[in-house]
């Protein structure tokens, strides 16, 4: 598929697995967390492109203040998926 719909599953599954508690498209008052996952100590916010960099992503996790509202400490993760090679080609965590 092309569209940023199956990298996020992807990743969401992936997450699901290690058995921490994990959630998608979380609302928030300007859009939509793409994958929030909570440890005992922290919330990571991933932001997944594809047709964009992974800047992009990180740059949207703080133009849309999806962090805002989370407990810190909070990591920021933004991540840019390759739909021809079919693998995630660049992360980048703030």
């Amino acid at each position: 598929p092309k569209q940023e719909a199956y990298p996020h599953s992807l990743l969401h599954l992936m997450l699901l697995a290690t058995g921490l508690k994990t959630q998608s498209q979380v609302q928030s008052s300007l859009g939509r967390v793409d994958i929030l996952l909570q440890t005992e100590t922290h919330r990571i916010v991933f932001g997944i492109k594809t047709q964009d960099s992974a800047q992009a992503a990180l740059d949207q996790i703080n133009d849309k203040h999806y962090t805002d509202s989370l407990e810190p400490p909070v990591v920021k993760i933004g991540a840019c998926f390759d739909l021809e090679q079919k693998k995630f080609t660049e992360w980048l965590i703030a």
